[in-house]
């Protein structure tokens, strides 16, 4: 189960017994600490790229769904399947699934708030399982 940053704060406080006071934007995860299911939700992350220039490039990235996008902020993006490569050594060429968490991920670098992810049509989807892209 996947899990961002911003989950910490909400699962601290609430393991503590103490309400939220400023509302903040991520979830409590205690539920699967107590052994409850895994409630998969996208994460996007940043980091520092190149920390000798000024600015320094920042690189995001979102995870969902078993795929990883990756804006870098020098180069182009990269796509991983996270299922078939945990270790992201080989980065998908080509692949539509970027074509879907792209817009994603910069609607919720520039909002601040998560997207919501595009829905895969039927069509969409057949051709992405004919691709392998899917199961």
């Amino acid at each position: 189960c996947q899990v961002g940053g911003v989950d910490l704060a909400p699962t601290v406080l609430e393991l503590a017994g103490i309400t939220d006071p400023h509302g903040r934007d991520g979830v409590s995860r205690a539920p699967e600490l107590r052994g409850g299911g895994c409630r998969d939700r996208p994460v996007v992350s940043s980091t520092v790229s190149g920390r000798a220039t000024d600015p320094p490039p920042v690189d995001h990235a979102l995870r969902d769904k078993g795929w990883k996008y990756i804006q870098r902020a020098v180069g182009a993006p990269l796509v991983f399947d996270l299922r078939n490569d945990p270790g992201e050594l080989h980065p998908v060429a080509d692949n539509p699934v970027g074509a879907l968490l792209g817009p994603a991920l910069a609607e919720w670098i520039q909002t601040g708030a998560p997207a919501k992810l595009p829905e895969v049509d039927a069509e969409t989807r057949q051709a992405l399982e004919a691709l392998g892209y899917i199961e």
